[in-house]
């Protein structure tokens, strides 16, 4: 894809590109370049689900008013291999969002906002980010970089906050350092009022002596100092440490369409009726290969589906366009609930005599594993006429303000709770 010399103002967002080259397994990348936007209300470029393309002299300026999670460009969780080559940001709660997984780089940028640079844990192995030529006015912003620590993905995989992951900064003489998350310090306390009973407690430095393993992959060296206008720590490497390694360049390359990669690695269901849903360490260290940390999950999955859809109606001018299910799959990692977006398009649909379909729903749980529901469709002209339109129950004629976050959050807990005093 080529998008070049565009200008989009007074918007809510500027540009999005939705679901671009995820899954494309050539190497190619695709450009954007020379867009301007000004005063929107949210985002000026917004990528979500976009891979290997590069941001060229893209320049951004924010509106008046703006929520504070409002950024002028980045995209999200699945958000890859991304390359931003002289791009302005001023006015925005957050300059650049950088992406999750894979390997980026930002070279060239000038930036004026509350915070200019926002990157989360990877929620990939062997993520790479590379910062230089980064310009912020004196007095411009309250943070120029903002690394958010523990940011668990929302499968409640905690495993995934050890995997390797690099960040280098690079300054003004041309010195680069490798930066460093709060939690990578050896003093640092990440478990100290609940998390995995193992982990309750104990530095980072003391879990690394005791088992093993290291937020990020490695711990900051004890030498490290802080970077001036942001919550990282930073230690001086050498030019030879910043080229791609070979299992960086191996994830980078080979597409994925993992909303959780590793899933079934750290978190394992078992039928063991002695056992106990707990974050655990299986097997011992040996040489330079430490021991798994995993979750053994005893609970099942959820499906929550959305309110306007629970009476599980079609009417019968409609069953011969399909049907789509949609709701949340809740469900328990630890303390923390769970919980995933679910679709599921049933495209051919056949009555049986008493006007019913039957339905097989699958969905995952937070390790992977697939649990079927049969439901049952019924056929009745009391059913909304939608035609193809199989979202029709989120417009307004329908569903009103169509805000059902609360609902769906109540369900949740309910359900959850219902089933763990079954248990």
């Amino acid at each position: 894809m080529y998008l070049a010399r565009n200008y989009a103002a007074g918007s809510t967002d500027g540009v999005e590109i939705w679901n671009h080259k995820l899954l494309a397994p050539h190497p190619s990348r695709s450009l954007i370049e020379d867009l301007t936007v000004w005063n929107v209300s949210r985002h000026a470029l917004f990528i979500p689900y976009v891979r290997d393309t590069l941001i060229r002299n893209v320049h951004a300026y924010g509106g008046e008013h703006h929520m504070d999670t409002d950024f002028a460009i980045g995209g999200n969780s699945q958000t890859e291999n991304i390359t931003f080559q002289n791009v302005t940001a001023e006015r925005f709660p957050t300059g650049l969002l950088l992406p999750r997984r894979g390997i980026n780089t930002v070279d060239g940028a000038f930036l004026r906002n509350q915070t200019n640079i926002m990157i989360e844990s990877a929620n990939r192995p062997f993520r790479m980010v590379t910062l230089r030529n980064i310009h912020v006015p004196s007095g411009g912003a309250t943070t120029i970089l903002d690394l958010k620590d523990m940011a668990v993905p929302a499968n409640g995989d905690v495993a995934m906050l050890f995997e390797n992951d690099r960040i280098f900064w690079s300054d003004a003489s041309g010195k680069t350092f490798r930066l460093y998350f709060g939690s990578q310090n050896e003093n640092f306390v990440p478990f100290a009022d609940n998390g995995p009973p193992d982990l309750k407690g104990l530095t980072s430095g003391e879990i690394k002596a005791r088992f093993g393993v290291a937020f990020g992959g490695q711990l900051a060296p004890v030498d490290a100092k802080p970077l001036p206008g942001s919550n990282a720590t930073m230690a001086l490497v050498d030019a030879d440490g910043l080229a791609p390694t070979s299992k960086e360049l191996e994830f980078a390359q080979n597409p994925s369409n993992e909303l959780y990669p590793l899933a079934g690695q750290h978190i394992v269901n078992t039928e063991d009726q002695a056992a106990k849903s707990r974050w655990t360490f299986a097997g011992a260290a040996s040489g330079s290969e430490p021991p798994n940390f995993v979750f053994v999950k005893k609970t099942s999955p959820k499906l929550i589906v959305h309110p306007l859809l629970r009476k599980l109606v079609i009417h019968p001018d409609d069953v011969r366009y399909g049907y789509r299910l949609e709701g949340i799959v809740a469900d328990m990692v630890d303390n923390r609930i769970t919980k995933m977006a679910f679709i599921q398009d049933f495209p051919a649909l056949r009555p049986d005599g008493q006007g019913h379909i039957a339905l097989d729903v699958k969905f995952p749980d937070p390790a992977g594993d697939m649990t079927s529901l049969p439901l049952s469709l019924t056929v009745t002209k009391q059913a909304v006429r939608r035609g193809k339109n199989f979202e029709f129950y989120k417009q307004a004629q329908y569903c009103g303000k169509c805000n059902f976050e609360q609902e769906m959050e109540r369900d949740i807990r309910a359900t959850l709770a219902q089933a763990a005093g079954g248990e």
